[in-house]
């Protein structure tokens, strides 16, 4: 029973490796690109084809927390111990990639995502933005025209239905 359940090929070397100085990375969903984010504050975008580096993204004074990619893959975030978080607009002609939005806190990024969303909408999942900073607080930061806004996810229970406040 054992022998079926190992029998699956595997990769048994390492066929190449990536120069990036990254202290992390995330895939996009295709699998296809890679975001590197580097102790230095800029983050780097691979291109698993062709092993080569696509775009800089370097805007951050501190090192990077968090990189993650829109469900499209045309927007980068990037987030920072500079207590911002910087959305890159990768399909830009210009390099290194153009800033689309900066979001600034009062406490550092400790991590940040995009908000997943149940629709397949790639235009609005890449309008909200989840941020928990180094003081444990966590927000929703919603860019979208329509819904503009900053909400801290308040975790204290008063009885009340209140489940975040406008900041």
């Amino acid at each position: 029973m054992n022998a079926t359940l190992f029998s699956t090929p595997h990769p048994t070397t390492i066929q190449t490796s990536l120069v990036s100085g990254a202290s992390f990375a995330r895939l996009d969903l295709s699998g296809t690109l890679l975001a590197a984010g580097r102790p230095d504050g800029s983050g780097a975008i691979w291109d698993l084809d062709t092993r080569a580096t696509v775009r800089w993204c370097e805007g951050h004074v501190k090192g990077l927390t968090a990189v993650d990619w829109s469900r499209n893959s045309r927007y980068v975030l990037t987030a920072s111990k500079d207590w911002n978080i910087i959305i890159w607009d990768l399909p830009s002609l210009c390099d290194p990639a153009q800033r689309h939005t900066t979001i600034r806190f009062d406490a550092l990024v400790v991590a940040a995502s995009f908000a997943s969303s149940k629709q397949r909408v790639s235009s609005c999942r890449s309008r909200v933005v989840l941020a928990l900073l180094g003081t444990g607080e966590a927000y929703i930061v919603d860019l979208r025209s329509s819904h503009r806004g900053r909400f801290e996810l308040d975790g204290e229970d008063d009885g009340d239905d209140k489940r975040y406040v406008n900041k």
